[in-house]
């Protein structure tokens, strides 16, 4: 379904059988806009590539063990001079598969205890060797139980694994930043107690180029945006606790974190969390600094605590961490994205809620489409759309 500006309908296309609700803008080809979305299930589930413009397909790919989770990753891996189209597989035979963007054909995939829930790739040149690599995490596929960080050349062959993660890494984003000014990347996750498994407190953990671990930052949440939100040359890293994975806790809080320190900058108080979203930074209140936008909420549906009434809450902290917005909805509140949508000059932000609406909201902050491409940020997932 399309919307313009303004919400109102512009288009539909059935779509036969199940369709994942991700859908996924793409660079362009041949100078096309494309969209990637799943459809299907079991051994028929596809990835589906249109033309954005007209909504005529381009190409599908068939025989998948399981539909994926909606995360696409278009970049030319290899510096070949033509994209590849990167995604993650779920469900019984696990993988991540590289295909050529124009064609769908598969180049290569890697399926080595791959177990990928949620959790985005990311691609960045991290030992600045001159070949791109790709980074994502597991859930809990190796034997003992522990998760991985996985690290693999820009043609699919493993350089290292860390498989010594505690916690979930294959439902959270990957990240990767230079935060301590080395010229080098970082990678950045948050491994998760999923569904409370053990009740330790979930991190946010930070390893250098060839898998080794430079801090462990207690955290209690399920993701961060990061961006240097107050000028200062240091990046931050800003997210909510999570009250189902962020490990035995009864903390209801707002978290930025020193990402160069390794250490906590300030909490603020909130009323309550439960399942809490993917943030965003930008400069949305047109004060000093960048602010963020971060949701939270108990759905109706899966993820609901029997006997608990849904809700949703989403806020905007300052860069100081106050309260400069707050907005309550029945239901749980989804991630929200910032773009300018109707191209006056300024930021919208959009926020879906469970119960079967999208909010969106005008500012006066000035924004360009570029800065805000799509809720998934560019191939290393930071900069101002982050997690």
């Amino acid at each position: 379904m399309v919307l313009d500006s303004r919400g109102h309908f512009v288009h539909s296309s059935s779509v036969d059988g199940p369709l994942s609700p991700f859908l996924s803008f793409l660079g362009t080809n041949e100078k096309r806009r494309l969209l990637a979305y799943w459809s299907g299930e079991g051994s028929e589930a596809l990835v589906n590539v249109l033309d954005a413009s007209d909504f005529r397909p381009v190409w599908s790919r068939n025989a998948f063990p399981w539909i994926g989770n909606g995360d696409f990753l278009d970049f030319d891996v290899d510096r070949d001079g033509r994209e590849e189209l990167l995604f993650s597989v779920g469900g019984h035979d696990n993988f991540v598969s590289c295909a050529d963007l124009a064609t769908g054909e598969e180049l290569w995939r890697y399926d080595d205890r791959v177990t990928i829930c949620w959790g985005r790739l990311a691609i960045g040149d991290i030992d600045e060797d001159g070949d791109n690599e790709v980074v994502f995490g597991t859930e809990y596929g190796n034997p003992g139980g522990t998760s991985s960080i996985v690290v693999l050349s820009s043609d699919g062959q493993l350089k290292w694994r860390n498989d010594s993660i505690l916690g979930d890494a294959g439902s959270t984003p990957t990240m990767l930043a230079d935060v301590n000014g080395d010229g080098f990347l970082e990678i950045l996750k948050v491994e998760i107690d999923l569904c409370g498994r053990d009740g330790h407190i979930s991190s946010v953990l930070c390893l250098d180029a060839h898998g080794s671990e430079l801090y462990s930052l207690p955290f209690g949440g399920s993701s961060i945006a990061i961006a240097d939100i107050d000028g200062d040359g240091s990046l931050e890293g800003l997210g909510l606790t999570n009250g189902r994975d962020g490990g035995n806790h009864d903390l209801s809080e707002m978290i930025c974190l020193d990402l160069a320190a390794g250490k906590r900058r300030w909490t603020t108080k909130v009323p309550r969390v439960y399942l809490s979203g993917d943030p965003i930074i930008a400069d949305i209140t047109e004060g000093d600094g960048l602010d963020t936008l971060v949701t939270t909420g108990m759905p109706s549906g899966y993820g609901r605590v029997p006997g608990v009434d849904p809700w949703g809450s989403a806020f905007i902290f300052s860069t100081e961490g106050d309260i400069e917005w707050q907005h309550e909805f029945p239901d749980w509140a989804g991630d929200p994205m910032g773009c300018d949508i109707d191209s006056d000059g300024y930021l919208e932000f959009l926020i879906p809620s469970y119960e079967g609406r999208i909010c969106a909201w005008k500012t006066r902050a000035e924004c360009t489409t570029e800065e805000f491409p799509n809720v998934n940020g560019g191939p290393t997932r930071t900069g101002l759309v982050a997690g």
